[in-house]
């Protein structure tokens, strides 16, 4: 007795493209500057690892000076893509009821 193959097709959903919220170019700075800091984070480490204190004095006030300079790099960017989006509206609602997968995702 042979038993009856049925083969199933995969379906793949089309979705389309997501606009993305900010530029590329601005999320590739900001993962360069992102990397950059961790670099230096890790050089600062090394420094004081080693006790080499002078080095790390310099390369602590490097620091600093990186972190301001992306912090109002940042803020640039993002008050400009505010302003961008000021036309749009989000609203958002919560559930009328707690679902039981609500609940155990809250915790």
């Amino acid at each position: 007795m042979q038993s009856a193959v049925t083969r199933v097709t995969p379906v793949t959903t089309v979705r389309p493209p997501v606009a993305p919220i900010f530029r590329s170019d601005s999320i590739e700075n900001f993962n360069r500057l992102s990397y950059a800091m961790y670099d230096l984070s890790r050089c600062l480490s090394s420094f004081l690892y080693y006790h080499r204190l002078q080095d790390a004095n310099s390369n602590s006030t490097e620091i600093l000076q990186s972190f301001i300079l992306t912090q109002q790099y940042v803020d640039s960017v993002l008050g400009y893509e505010r302003e961008k989006m000021k036309c749009c509206e989000i609203k958002y609602k919560s559930p009328k009821q707690a679902s039981s997968q609500s609940l155990a995702i809250r915790g």
